[in-house]
């Protein structure tokens, strides 16, 4: 699912305040979200979902240091934790879980490519 989000005041430094975010949900409520080894892994709750690896967190970007995901965390009831595979995806890697209430709208794809 695609939702659309405000920019969170965190990343605003590299992303424009006025246009929103546009990402895709990675983990619900009791998912498991990590930063191992430098790298994002999720844990879905699903019976039989495998543990899904999102790729990099990077350290710092145009020169100045990334907050960013430390450790573990569980998806709290109400949140929803936003990331996508692609390189460099300003995400919930970088500001958090997203509270369900902060979300503006959810984005259907009408045309998709690889």
């Amino acid at each position: 699912m695609l939702v659309v989000l405000p920019t969170p005041a965190a990343v605003q430094p590299w992303h424009t305040a006025w246009a929103p975010l546009l990402k895709p949900v990675a983990a619900i409520a009791g998912d498991v979200v990590c930063n191992w080894g430098e790298t994002l892994w999720i844990w879905a709750q699903t019976p039989g979902s495998p543990v899904q690896d999102y790729g990099m967190i990077w350290r710092e970007a145009d020169g100045k240091v990334l907050p960013r995901l430390a450790g573990c965390l569980v998806v709290g009831e109400g949140e929803v934790f936003l990331a996508s595979t692609a390189p460099q995806s300003n995400d919930s890697r970088y500001f958090g879980p997203v509270p369900i209430a902060n979300l503006q709208a959810v984005a259907i794809p009408l045309w998709t490519w690889k």
